[in-house]
């Protein structure tokens, strides 16, 4: 793998200040059941086989890989902050899955070098959800993330990979955002970029909510994302090897991703 990626935006975000951000991974924890029961639909029409090796890239908490083990699968999920590892092994074992699910410290860049300590075999399907690609900014780093991707992944494999549509945020969405998340915290949204740059530059600050309803600041980010519509990803997947298959607007229902739909799930195989 060769995909080169340096300290940045998203390691101010998701590992110096993992504490705070991880009460929005914890906000998705009540969805995680359902979701994954999709992902499950998915893999059995894809061919992906029972108790087949999965990996999560960028897992977060383990919100997937976790249920994912319970449903029998083989898990590998990998993600660059401690923190969030420490609670996903956390949720492993509450969920009695730990002898299904393994968690491993590792970024985009180093990313060979983690997978080659497993030695289980290739993959049948991999997870790249919340929006984790774009985190550089950069269509080549994205490209060599999808090539490096494929070649751990076995013949035939399904990629499932999660954007926010960037041709529905132009039609939806102002200069500012607000957003709300358990343990009272805040995060607001500042766009720098222009509407519908294909490069997203933005302010996230994150305050937490105080009894009079005042906000406390905790720490701000400076934001720049590559930021992709369905088609762009399509052609961008199809560059490293990846063969589209369809696209949904929900995990839980699998409907058929429309023009009213912010979240896409884009269906790949290898």
């Amino acid at each position: 793998m060769t995909q080169r990626t340096r300290k940045d935006w998203a390691s101010r975000v998701y590992e110096e200040n993992a504490g705070i951000h991880q009460s929005i991974l914890e906000a998705g924890l009540k969805a995680a059941p359902a979701e994954v029961a999709g992902i499950v639909k998915l893999f059995k029409s894809h061919g992906v086989p029972n108790g087949g090796n999965i990996l999560d890239v960028a897992c977060g908490i383990g919100r997937h890989s976790v249920y994912l083990g319970k449903a029998g699968y083989r898990v590998t999920g990998v993600d660059p902050s401690s923190t969030f590892l420490s609670r996903a092994r956390e949720l492993a074992k509450e969920e009695g899955v730990s002898q299904n699910v393994r968690f491993m410290r590792g970024r985009f860049s180093t990313l060979s070098e983690v997978l080659a300590k497993r030695r289980q075999g290739k993959f049948d399907a991999i997870l790249l959800m919340d929006y984790s690609i774009g985190v550089t900014g950069r269509d080549e780093d994205n490209l060599l993330l999808l090539k490096d991707l494929s070649d751990v992944a076995a013949k035939d494999a399904l990629l499932i990979v999660e954007i926010f549509d960037r041709e529905y945020s132009v039609k939806n969405y102002g200069p500012t955002l607000t957003e709300e998340f358990p343990d009272n915290l805040v995060r607001i949204w500042k766009r720098i970029s222009r509407p519908g740059s294909r490069v997203l530059e933005a302010n996230w600050g994150f305050y937490r909510k105080q009894a009079n309803q005042s906000l406390e600041h905790l720490f701000s980010a400076s934001v720049r994302t590559r930021h992709y519509s369905v088609t762009e990803l399509r052609f961008l997947a199809k560059k490293a090897g990846w063969k589209y298959v369809t696209c949904y607007g929900s995990l839980e229902d699998l409907h058929r991703f429309t023009r009213k739909d912010f979240r896409a799930f884009l269906s790949l195989k290898r």
